[in-house]
């Protein structure tokens, strides 16, 4: 089992330039605050927020 999980893990960093971050896991409150910083960074890409732009974008429409 755990050899397994290190062949996956040495192929998951032989591969990291095909992932769109990357976090390392020496310091687990460091990790875990970069993390939340993915996290955050994930929820305000152009793409979700459209529903709250959207909005916005009207408003500004009906000034003009």
């Amino acid at each position: 089992m755990i050899q397994r999980r290190l062949r996956g893990a040495a192929e998951e960093v032989q591969n990291y330039t095909q992932y769109d971050f990357v976090l390392i896991n020496r310091d687990i409150e460091e990790a875990s605050a970069r993390l939340a910083t993915i996290v955050k960074a994930e929820r305000l890409r152009k793409a979700r927020m459209e529903e709250e732009v959207r909005p916005i974008l009207e408003s500004f429409e009906k000034i003009k």
